[in-house]
């Protein structure tokens, strides 16, 4: 399967709402209008309900509660607002898929987001923390999207994977394509900046690079982190990956005992696919 057909297939694409596509171009525009963006997050009210739901939970620990779009905008301030916002639009892009748990995916989505965040917060490199957060919600969409346009094929890549398979060599090898380029793709679909691209793109070895892409890195950590909080006590034997927490100026131990925080802020979002 190549690339180029798989994304032909339009009646299958995921298509998000005017106002996701918005704020997804934002993130070049120096000079948003926040009384605008309010206004337009306004107008959905599917976002707009799901948005102050989140927004007015304990995890943001506002001082009053929200009760608008604009509300939020000042409260939380944009970045945050368009994390939520984008979080609220992409889950609701995508229907039940077929050999996937929808909740159960986008649960490990937003935990590998939370800790991408941290890592973000926590890095000597000047990272944006909600771009990082955002990297890590959309780390593994392109897996989402093969369910939804090849879901035979995916069934046989499941198959082959519980039997000891690699999970991309795996897919390239029925598909001749994986995850990583179709999560980078879809990206570049929705207009999202070059840098969160790549980061999806180079997730799975991000120092091969020619040009290192330090959100790349806080994935890749942010995922060795989330499969170590993950795994039985004693029984997760991957070493730490040094190198990448060198680049990031990142301390792990650190980071990992903050498992009970991660756990609460990632379960903020369940309520957005329960």
């Amino acid at each position: 399967m190549k690339l180029e057909s798989l994304f032909e297939q339009s009646h299958r694409m995921p298509s998000i709402p005017k106002v996701v596509q918005e704020l997804i171009d934002s993130f070049s525009d120096e000079n948003v209008d926040l009384d605008t963006i309010g206004s337009k997050v306004a107008m959905d009210q599917v976002i707009t309900a799901k948005v102050l739901r989140l927004a007015n939970s304990a995890r943001f620990g506002l001082p009053r509660q929200v009760t608008s779009a604009n509300d939020a905008v000042v409260l939380l301030g944009f970045n945050a607002l368009r994390t939520l916002v984008l979080a609220s639009g992409v889950t609701g892009a995508f229907e039940d898929t077929e050999g996937l748990k929808k909740a159960e995916f986008w649960s490990n989505s937003f935990s590998v987001a939370t800790i991408a965040k941290m890592i973000a917060q926590k890095s000597t490199v000047e990272l944006n923390p909600e771009t990082a957060f955002t990297c890590g919600m959309l780390h593994n969409v392109g897996e989402l999207l093969l369910h939804v346009v090849a879901p035979e094929e995916m069934q046989m890549v499941t198959k082959a994977i519980a039997a000891g398979g690699a999970r991309q060599a795996t897919q390239r090898s029925i598909l001749a394509i994986d995850y990583t380029e179709v999560g980078a793709e879809l990206a570049r679909l929705w207009r999202f900046p070059e840098e969160i691209q790549e980061a999806i793109a180079q997730q799975i070895d991000p120092l091969s690079e020619d040009e290192v892409s330090s959100l790349a890195c806080v994935v890749n950590l942010a995922l060795y982190t989330s499969r170590r909080l993950n795994a039985q006590e004693g029984d997760y034997q991957e070493p730490i990956p040094e190198d990448l927490v060198k680049v990031l100026g990142v301390d792990i131990e650190a980071l990992l005992a903050d498992e009970e925080a991660i756990r609460e802020a990632a379960s903020t979002f369940d309520s957005l696919v329960s």
